[in-house]
């Protein structure tokens, strides 16, 4: 407030020198000719300074508002619906909640007839293949399709007939699709949906295992099948992911509670958290290797900085940790909690984004460490937070056991 006031003083004392200088130029010209042209003049002069003044002060309080809002505890952005992805294929069985339908149940199916590769050959052409198929045995319109995880649909098509070959044009040759915003940049899509299946419509909010349609055979397909896909950051097939990095046909309902998968141990209950998260294995292998260097996955490590936790937590982080969960900062959810925040907020977008990258897994692992654990680079280059994410990505692989 002291300094504000004195910005204040400063600007009225720069408004009194230029009314001033308007006034002397008054007195030293006489006629009324020149009085009028300066009064105009001077007039113009004063309105300019007050409004580059006002603009420049504008623009100071906004960088300082900034600056003050990277100090001290981070502003965490907020995560919506951190179920586990589901299998998309649904039970035979359903249930009804407030006129919602709900196939929530083991899936009838979950055998995969074609995966997701970078070239298939049908019908003498070949392309990618953005997604994996389930084969519905030629039925059409028996089995329920459901929503992987709370979202919003964005797009539907119910139009095509299920006469689907590989000269069908129908709905952009996906025939009857709908594509859900499940938020946090992920999408997922069904594609040759059996005709006048489709139960939403763009704009409805979807729950997690509520029925969206059945399987069917229309547009470019040659038998009863679903197609399906996710994708990460955009909705075309440029962002097309393997979505089996998400869905999982041997653990197709995992279970979680709150925000949390929980496992037999905290190694296994952070593996099988982050992969729920959408991250794929050598981005969770790279934080897995580093949490082992960092403490070992003692809940209680405090290093001779104070520092506290799985990630060990240091300054204004602990500080941060200690603010939300005074003495239960030591469990499991809350350091779990804490983590996944950080990682959806901007601030540690960087290490976000390496995590669901490409990148090799040396890599995600020399990020993670730079960025969100900050040893310094001597640690980080020393090889051995990677050697423990290599030694890691197997039991990553293997479903965190």
């Amino acid at each position: 407030m002291e300094e504000e006031k004195n910005n204040q003083e400063q600007n009225n004392n720069s408004i009194n020198n230029i009314t001033s200088t308007a006034f002397g130029l008054l007195k030293k010209f006489g006629s009324s000719k020149f009085k009028i042209i300066l009064i105009i003049v001077g007039a113009g002069i004063i309105l300019l300074a007050l409004i580059l003044l006002l603009l420049f002060g504008t623009v100071f309080m906004i960088l300082d508002s900034e600056k003050s809002s990277t100090n001290g505890n981070l502003a965490f952005s907020q995560i919506g619906d951190n179920s586990g992805f589901w299998w998309p294929v649904g039970s035979n069985e359903t249930t009804t909640e407030n006129g919602v339908t709900f196939a929530s149940g083991q899936p009838a199916i979950t055998s995969i007839s074609s995966y997701f590769q970078a070239n298939r050959c049908l019908g003498g052409t070949c392309r990618p293949h953005y997604g994996f198929d389930v084969g519905s045995n030629g039925k059409i319109g028996v089995y329920n399709l459901i929503a992987i995880k709370s979202g919003t649909v964005i797009k539907a098509f119910n139009g095509c007939a299920d006469n689907g070959s590989l000269n069908n044009n129908c709905g952009g040759q996906l025939g009857n699709y709908v594509t859900i915003d499940h938020g946090n940049g992920y999408y997922s899509r069904y594609q040759h949906m059996a005709q006048n299946s489709i139960t939403v419509k763009v704009g409805d909010t979807v729950q997690q295992g509520q029925v969206i349609g059945k399987i069917g055979k229309s547009g470019r397909c040659t038998g009863a099948h679903l197609h399906f896909q996710i994708h990460v950051g955009g909705t075309s097939n440029s962002f097309a992911v393997d979505p089996l990095t998400y869905v999982d046909p041997n653990d197709p309902r995992p279970t979680a509670s709150g925000n949390i998968i929980v496992g037999n141990n905290v190694m296994q209950t952070v593996c099988l958290t982050l992969k729920q998260e959408g991250y794929p294995d050598t981005g969770v292998a790279a934080a897995l290797g580093n949490l082992k260097r960092e403490s070992e996955f003692n809940l209680d490590a405090v290093n001779e900085r104070d520092c506290r936790g799985i990630v060990q937590w240091c300054d204004t982080r602990k500080n941060e940790l200690l603010s939300r969960y005074g003495a239960n900062w030591t469990k499991l959810e809350n350091q779990l909690e804490m983590m996944i925040d950080e990682l959806n907020s901007a601030y540690y977008s960087s290490t976000k984004k390496s995590m669901l990258s490409n990148d090799s897994l040396d890599s995600k692992t020399y990020v993670f460490c730079m960025k969100f654990e900050i040893p310094g680079a001597s640690e980080c280059n020393s090889g051995i937070r990677q050697q423990n994410a290599r030694q890691l990505l197997s039991y990553v692989q293997n479903g965190c056991k």
